[in-house]
């Protein structure tokens, strides 16, 4: 079992360091999480993924998320919903993983990272790629 993990993580990995995104990847020694950090790359989140349902259309990159007016969301929740209405590919953001802000989203930690499970069969891990464009 170690050892198909293994495979599926160094598999994962690959796949995500060819992504169309400039994120930073962490290759934690066990568990069955890849860490992204997204902290480089989020800017890039259209604006509409910052907030609930028909709140926003406005599909251009967020830039400097700090200076949104009100967001429902934190980078990496956002970010996470940009993969998988966009992409199809599901991740988890990290926030809820930290003590909840009482104060919004932008008082949140862990906002900068993201994890992908490696517990997916591999048909699952190489669709990955191909979601991304990148065959």
């Amino acid at each position: 079992m170690r050892e198909t993990f293994q495979q599926r993580k160094t598999l994962l990995y690959e796949i995500l360091k060819k992504a169309p995104f400039d994120w930073k990847l962490l290759n934690p020694e066990g568990g069955y999480f890849l860490i992204v950090d997204i902290s480089s790359c989020m800017s890039q989140t259209p604006k509409k993924y910052f907030y609930k349902e028909g709140a926003s259309e406005i599909n251009e990159p967020v830039g400097d998320w700090l200076k949104l007016e009100n967001p429902d969301y934190t980078p990496d929740y956002a970010f996470v919903r940009w993969l998988l209405f966009e992409y199809g590919v599901g991740a988890i953001p990290m926030f809820p993983f930290y003590e909840p802000s009482t104060t919004g989203p932008r008082n949140q930690k862990g906002t900068s990272f993201i994890r992908f499970t490696i517990c997916k069969e591999e048909e699952t891990i190489l669709a990955v790629g191909k979601k991304f464009n990148m065959n």
